[in-house]
């Protein structure tokens, strides 16, 4: 006979409450209820198990407090608290001993660990899931134990080791099959869904989350069912795909409606209308307004901060702006409140779009401040994540060596026996008694190796560390530098929109584009794979792709031939460089393609032995007959032949069919100092 439904078993142990005593069957009953409705209405679970708490320690009962702490852990969890979820896991374990079944010890222990994951301390998740991992192979529970290789599999996704996150997750989908967990092999099919959406594979990633989709229909979970609809919808909706991705969300709103759970169900509604705020911003605001009510009756402070934020911006999209920021400052009241630093950038940069819009400079640059100080703060917080997954990567691989090193000396031990026993076999007992002591010699020496080759692993894992923290270092040095450029950058932008005479604010303007190219550089050494020098193919194309979009040229009003050779260049020669293409291609946009139907523009770089040639052309209106490059008046061509000196290059400006100009230069900077003060010519 089938169980009963989960409502139906809530109701019965609710009419037992009412004729219960203040009895330990009491706090069994309190507990059950409160882990039968952790996933139905994680609020009321709370209560309840907090009741069962209060009894407990009334009662002095010690099996009562862990099964309590427990259940209130796994209500916080569900609700994301993940601080109060590991305060009470914590709490579990001190009331932890031979009467509590070991069972319920490693569901306390994966508790911890799913909240330490959340909050982003790996090592800890990491120790907690391996405890409960020797703990259920101990036990024989191979359900127990295929979840807590799924979890180790979570905490490797986190920090990006793909290798080992999907090796962690089909070990625990091969246990699940084996059994025949349904539920939980649905979920592994999921996580591995998780890897290669991490990993863009969308193909692959939509494949698994429709394994997982097909199984929780099979056994008829709903709540995965609408886990697994709002996956998919993500993925189609990162792909534009916007009526697969509305389909999938709407699907999952019926079933979230269906089972009375809240939760998905205000997911759901802000998923929908995350959609319409990109087709259709009136139809948006509805679906917000919807999940953001839900959000609130149920005390979910992180979707209700993320949906007012979201409603802030489509008023703002709608120009509606004064209504924009009373929404934005309740999201940043409620992200202060929970320590969200996700929102709070997200609401910062929204503002500072506002207030720009407004002509507020002072109100839009105070709050571009605070974008730059939380996005600075969660940078150092993924460098610290970095160098905790080479830490992490460094321990794991130790371990496996130290046990390869146990069993290659459990072989040289099976082989020596084996030896001995054949030559006793053969009556040659001196013989069988010097190679044992050979092999005994050989092992020592194999020992002091293996000690040797650990020390040296373990030197070798510490200086790239330290190498590590040093490169880590210098890219935030760049970060750096492109923030404050960047700020200056929005300075000169605020400033000019308050600036009434068209010279004076087209030269703050100019003053920007400059500041923006040097920004890009410092931006590329960054997030590049190198620190000292720049991608040329890279930057180029983005640079271009900016100073076009300042003027009004998007890819479609003009036609690029980009032949750029992936050369990297050094700093100083990449920096003046970007000023001297920045001011070329201002001047191209702004003034060569008047009057032109189908404007052209031609960018080649090429490496030629040890110097770079540079070609600019365009088919515009061309240079003026009177122009004398070495008489120019304007600051512009004043700083182009200034900077061509300083990188020691040279410059032919010509007429043809257009402007073309092309540079010659050094191809880095140990020639341009060898070349010294000469000027190519």
């Amino acid at each position: 006979m089938p169980p009963p439904p989960l409502n139906q078993s809530i109701d019965s142990l609710q009419i037992l409450l009412k004729s219960s005593k203040n009895d330990t069957n009491k706090v069994n009953i309190l507990y059950t209820v409160a882990a039968d409705k952790i996933k139905l209405n994680p609020e009321e679970a709370l209560n309840d198990g907090k009741n069962a708490l209060d009894l407990a320690q009334k009662l002095n009962w010690r099996k009562g407090c862990f099964l309590a702490y427990s259940v209130v852990g796994s209500a916080y969890l569900s609700l994301s608290n993940y601080s109060l979820a590991l305060q009470n896991a914590k709490k579990a374990m001190e009331f932890s001993d031979a009467e509590n079944s070991r069972q319920l010890v490693v569901n306390n222990l994966i508790y911890a660990g799913n909240a330490n994951l959340y909050l982003s301390d790996y090592n800890q998740a990491l120790d907690f899931d391996n405890e409960a991992l020797n703990i259920s192979r101990e036990i024989g529970n191979k359900k127990l134990e295929a979840s807590n290789l799924n979890s180790i599999g979570r905490v490797y996704l986190e920090i990006s080791n793909f290798p080992k996150a999907l090796d962690f997750v089909q070990q625990a989908l091969k246990i699940n099959k084996e059994i025949g967990a349904k539920n939980e092999e649905a979920r592994d099919y999921g996580v591995i869904g998780s890897i290669y959406d991490a990993l863009n594979n969308y193909p692959k990633a939509l494949e698994y989350y429709n394994l997982a989709l097909r199984q929780n229909k099979a056994s008829g979970n709903k709540l995965g069912e609408t886990a697994y609809l709002n996956n998919i919808g993500l993925v189609y909706a990162g792909k534009k795909y916007y009526q697969l991705a509305l389909q999938n969300y709407r699907e999952a709103l019926e079933i979230s409606r269906a089972i009375g759970n809240k939760d998905f169900e205000a997911r759901n509604l802000s998923n929908i209308g995350n959609v319409y705020a990109l087709i259709d911003l009136p139809k948006s605001m509805g679906y917000y307004n919807q999940a953001l009510e839900i959000e609130k009756s149920i005390g979910d402070k992180n979707g209700a901060a993320i949906t007012l934020c979201n409603i802030g911006k489509v008023y703002s999209d709608l120009k509606k702006y004064s209504t924009a920021i009373d929404f934005e400052e309740q999201s940043l009241k409620i992200a202060k409140e929970i320590s969200s630093l996700e929102i709070q950038r997200q609401v910062y940069i929204y503002l500072y779009h506002i207030y720009d819009s407004l002509r507020l400079p002072a109100k839009a640059y105070a709050n571009y401040k605070q974008f730059i100080l939380i996005k600075d703060s969660m940078i150092n917080v993924d460098k610290q994540n970095e160098i905790t997954r080479k830490q992490m990567q460094f321990d794991f691989d130790m371990k496996e060596a130290a046990a390869k090193a146990e069993q290659d000396k459990k072989d040289v031990i099976t082989k020596a026996e084996i030896q001995k026993d054949k030559l006793q076999r053969d009556g040659f007992i001196g013989g069988g008694a010097f190679l044992l002591l050979l092999s005994g010699i050989l092992f020592y020496g194999y020992q002091r190796n293996k000690k040797q080759n650990i020390l040296l692993a373990s030197q070798k894992a510490a200086i790239e560390v330290r190498d590590k923290e040093k490169e880590l270092l210098l890219r935030e040095l760049h970060h750096r530098v492109k923030n404050n450029l960047q700020i200056v950058s929005s300075l000169l932008s605020l400033q000019s929109n308050q600036i009434q005479d068209d010279t004076s604010r087209q030269a703050f303007r100019e003053g920007q584009s400059r500041v923006e190219a040097m920004a890009l550089i410092h931006q590329g050494l960054y997030l590049g794979d190198k620190l000292s020098t720049i991608d040329m193919n890279e930057y180029l194309k983005n640079l271009v792709r900016s100073i076009a979009g300042s003027y009004g040229y998007n890819s479609d009003k003009y036609k690029l031939n980009f032949d750029v050779e992936k050369i990297d260049l050094d700093v100083e020669i990449a920096i003046p460089l970007g000023l001297i293409m920045n001011e070329i291609l201002s001047n191209c946009f702004k003034h060569a393609f008047k009057d032109i139907v189908e404007p052209r523009l031609d960018i080649i770089l090429q490496k030629k032995h040890n110097t770079i040639a540079l070609t600019i052309a365009d088919n515009g209106i061309g240079i003026p007959v009177e122009f004398n490059r070495g008489k120019a008046k304007t600051f512009g061509m004043r700083m182009v032949n200034s900077l061509t000196k300083q990188i020691r290059g040279s410059l032919e400006i010509l007429n043809k069919g257009g402007s073309v100009f092309e540079f010659h230069f050094p191809l880095d900077k140990n020639v341009m100092e060898a070349i010294g003060g000469r000027t190519i010519n």
